[in-house]
């Protein structure tokens, strides 16, 4: 159960640090200690709250908007999806910068080649160029990197790190 916790605890200190752009506070800095009674639940409940932050946070990279994230990981491989519907992909670039995968693009306003003739009288979508930084694990080679853009999603896969060095040790 301690691994479990241990892995949440490292995914949200990961994504912290991607928001933030500075290390997590330390336990004796945290503005409150884990509940013994189901900690794993509440690790979650404060990532889902941080990813709900960080989708509404103001946007200090210049870009005009920040596509929705979802991060999964399986045994064998990690999962960043991004909602990008609109956007086409020659206008998705995807780098990789150290342990930061920086996912930017552009999405065009409707009309905006002045093509239609239609000026926009109501909007509620979100136009212009984005920037998502995301937190990868150290020594994470470009070459294990896909992408594939499909029906409005970005998916970027890479193996799960760690795992060859993730085992049982048997006590003699």
């Amino acid at each position: 159960m301690s691994v479990a916790i241990d892995d949440v605890i490292q995914d949200v200190e990961r994504m912290y640090r991607s928001i933030a752009g500075r290390d997590p506070l330390t336990a004796e800095e945290a503005y409150a200690p884990l509940p013994k009674a189901d900690a794993t639940g509440h690790v979650e409940t404060q990532l889902e709250r941080l990813i709900e932050l960080a989708s509404t946070a103001p946007l200090l990279s210049g870009a005009e908007w920040a596509p929705k994230v979802c991060m999964s990981q399986s045994r064998t491989e990690t999962l960043i999806s991004l909602e990008v519907p609109g956007v086409k992909k020659d206008n998705i670039h995807v780098s990789l910068d150290n342990n930061e995968l920086i996912i930017t693009g552009n999405r065009r306003r409707p009309g905006s080649n002045g093509t239609t003739g239609h000026r926009i009288k109501h909007n509620e979508r979100s136009f212009g160029r984005f920037r998502r930084a995301i937190s990868v694990p150290n020594g994470l080679a470009k070459d294990k990197l896909t992408a594939q853009l499909q029906d409005g999603v970005l998916e970027i896969r890479f193996p799960t790190p760690g795992q060859e060095l993730r085992r049982k040790v048997a006590v003699s």
